[in-house]
């Protein structure tokens, strides 16, 4: 028989392995098969191919719950011991394929995994040092370390051996291993972040150092980048031994890295991810900082003084509505205390930053906590009528267009304007968008769901495209990334952050609308605005 046509049926197979028509005396003979297809003697497409399979089977029938699954567990060594000597054998191109295959086979069950970890630790540190420069491939050793982490039987062997490799990178000062530090940093950061603390001796004295040395003395932005990112796994896993690093020098450590990259000499984007790991500082061992928290606000206002990019602008914005929510009074003081790039309090600055970038805001970590931050200062400008906010001003654009028979062209030579809202209106109007947003959302993600059940089986183009469109509204580049996921769920630990966003939103406009002050802000609003309230029930007339 054609080595390659044996090939694709022992693929085709592995995508219908949960198939009721195969059982499992029927699976055990394909799989018997599937390993003697990737004997030494065999082609090299065939046994690439039954590589391929390996990876259909372990991925299809790890999701089954009955007998099916657990006749795979025997074969599983068996597989990892076939798939070893294709790695020495094949080119970088096959390379990813066959780390795809190995991340499917340690995924499927712990113990497994647990009795062959050495080597596989050993594989993917030579694949990380080998291919360093290779995206692809370090995509899947990212996946692979991942899963040994998470796995309390290969945590232990994993850091035991890839701990020093990556410190004698972040070590050196070499070009040659000069250009590995960022990827170093990435995964050190990947096998801190799956980890479960307490955090050992050697990820603390000896990993967390030579992590911040490398950061403190590099210029390249990709280092200080991924560097940040790594600080805020070891802070997140457990702050109180990173903190207590040499009496209190781990402390110092992460106050010098976070200020180098918020330093207004450097690239903006050294701050891409800040946001994320001010917060965690101030959240995990705000009670140690003292005076350092005045500090790092105004290091953050410097920064945003000086950035252009969406990104940064909500990376550090981020910062002040994460402390509107939890610290109230303590960030109202401060902004209206320190001087923003003016002369005039801070306060204005960055609510300039903040409320005119708001509607392109992404992420569902950032969208959420921005949003519910809006609505506690919204509450309190309105009940308090406190004048450190109500005298704020924002600038926006109105198009002046003469009155008169309006043509394509006048309107498009129309001269824009710039006119003074009073912020509590304008975030008002902003919380009014949002709760439109989410609601076409929403609509168009039920809408698309029942189209794709409605089209059933016939055809795999419908689930794909809820997918996109589920990606496209509610913006799940991010909420699919782990580390979204991860920040997600530390979010919703605290007791405020747990609720529908929709839902609280709703609740909070209907609750207002009851105010003595929810005419005044009516009368202000367009026409397609209190149409959005009309849509929630809310008298307008």
């Amino acid at each position: 028989a054609s080595p390659y046509l044996l090939g694709r049926c022992l693929w085709i197979i592995s995508r219908y392995c949960d198939c009721n028509l195969f059982d499992q005396q029927t699976l055990l003979q394909v799989v018997n098969i599937i390993i003697n297809s990737m004997s030494l003697d065999k082609p090299v497409v065939l046994r690439l191919t039954a590589a391929r399979s390996i990876y259909g089977f372990c991925t299809i029938l790890r999701e089954c719950n009955d007998e099916r699954k657990l006749c795979l567990v025997p074969k599983l060594e068996q597989f990892f011991e076939c798939l070893m000597p294709l790695f020495s054998q094949s080119q970088n191109t096959v390379q990813s394929l066959l780390l795809e295959t190995l991340t499917a086979i340690i995924a499927y069950d712990p113990n497994v995994t647990a009795s062959i970890s050495s080597k596989v630790v050993s594989l993917t540190i030579a694949m990380f040092l080998k291919y360093h420069d290779d995206r692809v491939i370090l995509e899947s050793v990212q996946d692979i370390l991942k899963i040994l982490a998470q796995n309390p039987f290969c945590l232990v062997p994993l850091q035991e051996k890839i701990i020093p490799t990556l410190v004698s990178i972040l070590s050196s000062e070499g070009e040659q291993t000069a250009t590995m530090h960022d990827i170093a940093l990435d995964i050190l950061g990947t096998v801190v972040k799956y980890s479960r603390g307490p955090l050992s001796s050697c990820m603390v004295e000896s990993a967390f150092p030579a992590a911040v040395h490398c950061i403190l003395r590099t210029e390249d932005a990709s280092v200080m980048q991924s560097g940040g990112e790594c600080l805020r796994a070891f802070l997140t896993v457990d702050a109180e031994q990173i903190c207590g690093y040499k009496n209190g020098e781990g402390l110092n450590y992460i106050m010098e890295v976070t200020t180098m990259l918020l330093n207004p000499i450097n690239t903006e984007s050294t701050a891409a991810f800040i946001g994320r790991l001010v917060v965690v500082i101030i959240t995990k061992v705000g009670n140690l900082l003292g005076e350092n928290v005045d500090l790092l606000l105004k290091a953050v206002l410097s920064k945003m003084q000086l950035v252009q990019s969406l990104h940064v602008i909500m990376s550090l914005v981020i910062i002040f509505a994460h402390l509107i929510i939890v610290q109230m009074d303590a960030v109202l003081n401060f902004l209206s205390t320190v001087p923003g790039p003016t002369g005039e309090p801070a306060m204005s600055f960055v609510f300039a930053n903040w409320l005119s970038r708001q509607h392109m805001f992404y992420g569902a970590y950032e969208r959420k906590v921005c949003t519910m931050a809006l609505c506690k200062l919204f509450e309190y400008g309105v009940t308090t009528k406190d004048e450190r906010i109500t005298n704020v001003m924002i600038k926006e654009a109105v198009v002046n267009v003469q009155q008169g028979r309006r043509t394509r062209s006048a309107t498009s030579s129309a001269q824009q304007e710039w006119v003074d809202v009073p912020i509590l209106l304008k975030i008002f109007k902003l919380l009014l968008n949002e709760l439109s947003n989410l609601k076409e959302s929403k609509e168009a993600l039920e809408q698309n769901g029942s189209e794709s059940d409605e089209s059933g089986s016939e055809s795999a183009e419908p689930k794909g495209a809820t997918n996109l469109s589920a990606m496209m509204l509610f913006d799940d580049d991010d909420e699919e990334d782990d580390d979204q996921q991860m920040m997600m769920q530390e979010l919703m630990q605290n007791p405020i952050f747990q609720c529908d966003m929709q839902e609280y939103l709703v609740k909070f406009v209907q609750s207002f609308s009851c105010d003595e002050h929810f005419r005044v802000f009516l009368e202000k609003l367009e026409d397609a605005e209190k149409l959005i309230l009309k849509g929630f029930g809310i008298n307008v007339a």
